[in-house]
C-alpha cells in the first residue's frame, strides 16, 4: 500500500475551492466541500489570479456556474464567465487552426501527429472549451522538418526565435522543436521532431511511434494520435522536468485516468521500457493525492516499489497549496526531475546533460561563427552564468 501524505490544514480557501472545481467528477460529497470553501472568506481576485495562472479558469467558471451559482456572488460570476468565454473563443480559434493545418500537410505529404493542445481537451475532457492551451504542437518526421517550415510560412509563420538558418543543423542536433509564431493571428506553432530534448532521456520521435498511431474524432474527422501509452508518460515527463508547476497537468491525468479504458500493464510496460516509471508513478500519485481518484490496481502495486515518489508528491503539493503563483526556477525544476529518475546512472546523464547540453536559448546566445560541433559543452554553463550575472539595464518606461 503506498504512504498517506499528511493533510494540510493551513492551505487557502481559494487554491482548495480551485481543486475541488477541477476535478473530472464531482460527487454529492465535493459538491457540499464547494458550498462550504464558497461561504468561507474567498478573495475572489485571487482566485481569479490562480485560476488563471493554473489553466483552469475555464473549469473553475464551468463548475461554479453547473453547481452553485446561487452561492456565488453575481459579479464574481460574470467576470469568470466573461473570463472563461474569451479563453474558449481562443481554443476554438486554435482547434480551427489546427484542423487546417493537418489539412495542409497532408496535401503536401507530411505526416504530422498533434499532441497536447485540442488532442488532449478532448482526450482527458471531451470538450476542446474545457481546457485552457495556448499554442500548437505538431510531431513530425525529422526529415519533413524543413518542408513543414516551408508550408507554415507560406501561409504567414515566422521563426519565434533569433535561430539563423545556419544554426537550423545545430538545433535539429540538441533541440526538439522549432517555433513559429503566426503574428497576424497570434499562434504559436510547436514543431517537433522529438517529444522533448535528449537532456530529459525520453526517446520519443515520430519513427519510434509510427507504427502504433491511434485515431481520434475531433471536428467530423479522424486524427492520429500518439499511442495512449506513450501519451501519458510523455504528460507525465513533461509535469515532472517542470516540477508540476500549473495544477492543470495534474488535472490531465485524472481526467485521462477517469476517461480511459486501458491497460495500465502495457502503461507500465512502457514506462519500464524507457526508464520513466517512478515518473509516470509520480504524476498518477499526484492525481490521486490531489483529485482523489482511484487508482488502477496495477498502478497501487508499483507503487510500493517506489518509495521516493511520496516525497516528490509532497513538494509539489506543498507548492501549489502554499505557493501557488509560484513559478519553480531552472535549478529546483532540473533537480527535482534528476531525482525523479530510479536508475542512478539516468540521474547521472540527466545531470550533465542539463548542465552541459545545449538547448534552444544556448544556441541563440552563441553568435554564428561560435563552433558548437567542437564546442558546444561549453556554450551552456556560460549561459546560464551570464543569466545570473546582475547588470545595469535601463528602466524601461
Amino acid at each position: 500500500m503506498t504512504g498517506r501524505i499528511k493533510e494540510d490544514t493551513s492551505v487557502r480557501p481559494e487554491a482548495a475551492l480551485l481543486i475541488q472545481c477541477s476535478r473530472p467528477i464531482v460527487d454529492a460529497d465535493a459538491k457540499r466541500r464547494i458550498e462550504q470553501l464558497i461561504r468561507s472568506d474567498v478573495e475572489w481576485e485571487y482566485l481569479r489570479r490562480i485560476a488563471r495562472f493554473h489553466g483552469l479558469l475555464p473549469a473553475l467558471y464551468q463548475r461554479l456556474a453547473r453547481t452553485c451559482a446561487d452561492s456565488v456572488p453575481s459579479a464574481q460570476l460574470a467576470m469568470l464567465q466573461a473570463d472563461a468565454n474569451q479563453i474558449t473563443g481562443r481554443t476554438l480559434q486554435l482547434t480551427r487552426e489546427l484542423l487546417d493545418l493537418l489539412e495542409q500537410c497532408e496535401a503536401h505529404g507530411i505526416d504530422a501527429v498533434p499532441f497536447k493542445g485540442p488532442i488532449l481537451s478532448v482526450s482527458a475532457y471531451g470538450d476542446v472549451g474545457r481546457r485552457d492551451f495556448r499554442d500548437l504542437d505538431l510531431l513530425v518526421r525529422r526529415t519533413d522538418v524543413s518542408k513543414t517550415i516551408t508550408m507554415l510560412r507560406v501561409r504567414g509563420y515566422e521563426p519565434a526565435s533569433q535561430i539563423s538558418t545556419e544554426r537550423l543543423s545545430a538545433l535539429f542536433q540538441f533541440d526538439h522543436e522549432y517555433e513559429l509564431f503566426h503574428s497576424a493571428d497570434n499562434i504559436h506553432v510547436g514543431l517537433h521532431w522529438q517529444i522533448a530534448d535528449d537532456d530529459y532521456l525520453f526517446p520519443v520521435h515520430y519513427q519510434s511511434v509510427a507504427d502504433r498511431l491511434e485515431q481520434v474524432r475531433m471536428g467530423g474527422r479522424s486524427i492520429q494520435v500518439l499511442p495512449k501509452t506513450d501519451r501519458i508518460i510523455a504528460l507525465c515527463v513533461h509535469g515532472t522536468k517542470h516540477r508540476w508547476g500549473r495544477l492543470l497537468w495534474v488535472a490531465d491525468i485524472a481526467g485521462l485516468t477517469q476517461n480511459w479504458e486501458v491497460s495500465w500493464g502495457a502503461i507500465l510496460d512502457r514506462a519500464r521500457q524507457l526508464h520513466k516509471e517512478r515518473i509516470l508513478l509520480l504524476g498518477m500519485r499526484l492525481a490521486n493525492v490531489l483529485y482523489r481518484i482511484e487508482l488502477p490496481e496495477a498502478v497501487r502495486e508499483r507503487l510500493n516499489a517506489h518509495s521516493a515518489v511520496d516525497s516528490l508528491v509532497a513538494e509539489a503539493r506543498a507548492t501549489f497549496l502554499h505557493s501557488p503563483l509560484e513559478w519553480p526556477n531552472y535549478f529546483d525544476r532540473s533537480w527535482y526531475y534528476i531525482r525523479a529518475h530510479e536508475r542512478r546512472m539516468d540521474r547521472a546523464r540527466c545531470a550533465g546533460r542539463l548542465l552541459l547540453s545545449p538547448e534552444k536559448q544556448d544556441v541563440e546566445f552563441a553568435s554564428d561563427s561560435f563552433d558548437l560541433d567542437e564546442w558546444h559543452y561549453l556554450i551552456r554553463p556560460v549561459r546560464i552564468l551570464f543569466d545570473l550575472v546582475p547588470v545595469d539595464k535601463p528602466i524601461s518606461r
